[in-house]
């Protein structure tokens, strides 16, 4: 039987090839993201790929909901949920205002906790389900000029643990994923040198391994996967 799995930031660099390794798995994909162009995606991934795209605002929950209820309608229950999707300000404290603090944690982390309510309890009553939140090197370490972001992704990680004591005995394994400095249009404007930083398809492989039974003994863990280009001081 055929997987569905529901993805945010499905038009990023990052979810962009995880939807297509997904799909290359015969994966379902319910491809989420506020970027029109994600109902574009279908176009390079083949005609055998099942793919429903939803254009939806993450920091509006009601659409969120309403998204995820479309998804379950057009490919049918969720097994796979992929927090994905992400945002990030760099400045430092002074240039940080309250709608840059409230709009990081609205997509990066409030919206995980939204789509993991939605998805997570139908999972454990089948007794079987998957949940990756894409979290970051940030998410265990300090770093300057991004207080919204790594207090956003802190948040993301304490998610991943708490649910997966909470949802673990019911079968649902939920695990975070933390990469390094990635490739990605988020982060083409911080600059320097970044020829080492891992490519989107690195981190996509690894989230598909924790979506694979090949990872069926790991539950509530961060895989850091860092690459060979970690900022300074890591």
């Amino acid at each position: 039987m055929t997987r569905v799995a529901l993805v945010t930031g499905a038009h990023g660099g990052i979810g962009q090839a995880l939807v297509a390794r997904l799909a290359a798995a015969d994966v379902a994909v319910g491809a989420l993201d506020r970027d029109p162009a994600v109902t574009t995606l279908g176009a390079s991934l083949g005609d055998a790929a099942r793919l429903h795209p939803v254009v939806v605002d993450l920091t509006d929950v009601e659409a969120t909901e309403a998204a995820v209820a479309e998804v379950v309608d057009a490919l049918g229950p969720i097994d796979i949920l992929v927090n994905n999707a992400g945002v990030m300000h760099k400045k430092s404290l002074p240039e940080h205002s309250l709608d840059d603090w409230e709009l990081e944690m609205a997509v990066n982390a409030r919206a995980a906790f939204v789509l993991c309510r939605a998805v997570v309890p139908a999972m454990a009553a089948r007794g079987d389900g998957i949940v990756v939140n894409v979290a970051s090197i940030w998410s265990s370490r300090g770093g300057p000029d991004r207080v919204a972001y790594v207090a956003a992704k802190h948040a993301v990680l304490g998610l991943t643990r708490a649910l997966a004591a909470e949802y673990g005995p019911a079968g649902v394994r939920i695990n975070a994923i933390s990469p390094g400095p990635v490739r990605t249009p988020m982060t083409a404007h911080l600059g320097g040198d970044q020829s080492k930083w891992l490519a989107p398809e690195e981190i996509a492989d690894a989230i598909v391994f924790l979506c694979s039974d090949g990872s069926r003994g790991t539950w509530g863990e961060n895989v850091e996967v860092l690459g060979r280009g970690r900022p300074a001081g890591l």
